[in-house]
């Protein structure tokens, strides 16, 4: 399903973002969910999207407020040739959006402001959408679409990501020398104490 794929994709982006490793596992992601549909549909996939993006668990929230806050700034280039001398009244209905408008704006595309005297149909390209994370989150959205990462790693999360990164490495050693999966390997490796505690412990 395209919201999976999706949540995958902002996922991985924001990893790159904050240039974690995939093989770095993470505690959780947070999904806005609209409905009870949505939230099940994601559920029958959940296994998929935990293994691909490597986090321990999804949680479920039935909207975003707490975890992004949105505003809007006026695209000039667009508006200015659409309002003409009612640009800057249309720019300041922009900036006073609120949060819930925006995301109104976003799941719509289209919404109505007064300015003035005058209704005006403000649309998805008149504006650019901003968003301020809350601490310790990475934040993407898209399409109606956010998600939240948790960036947090404690230390049995930096220890598993060591160990991963250990077997990722003694398997490009194995294909590189032309071993078999099946050919025993006792790899010597310096016993410098976290990296040997995290190989132990996975």
């Amino acid at each position: 399903m395209w919201q999976a794929q999706h949540i995958v994709s902002l996922a991985r982006s924001l990893r790159e973002k904050a240039k974690i490793k995939t093989r770095q596992p993470l505690r959780r992601i947070l999904l806005p969910v609209d409905s009870p549909a949505m939230r099940r549909q994601l559920q029958s996939v959940e296994d998929i999207i935990k293994e691909e993006i490597n986090v321990k668990e999804i949680e479920y929230v039935s909207d975003d407020t707490n975890i992004v806050r949105r505003s809007a700034k006026p695209n000039f280039k667009v508006i200015g040739r659409k309002y003409g001398d009612t640009t800057q009244a249309v720019a300041q209905a922009i900036k006073s959006l609120t949060h819930d408008q925006v995301r109104k704006l976003e799941q719509s595309s289209v919404i109505a402001l007064t300015v003035g005297e005058q209704t005006v149909q403000i649309d998805f390209e008149d504006v650019e959408i901003v968003s301020e994370d809350v601490e310790g989150w990475l934040v993407a959205s898209d399409s109606g679409l956010t998600v939240a990462l948790d960036t947090e790693l404690d230390e049995i999360l930096l220890r598993e990501g060591l160990a991963r990164e250990f077997v990722s490495r003694i398997q490009k050693i194995r294909k590189d020398s032309g071993f078999e999966v099946i050919v025993d390997a006792s790899p010597d490796y310096p016993r410098e104490a976290r990296s040997y505690a995290a190989v132990g412990a996975f």
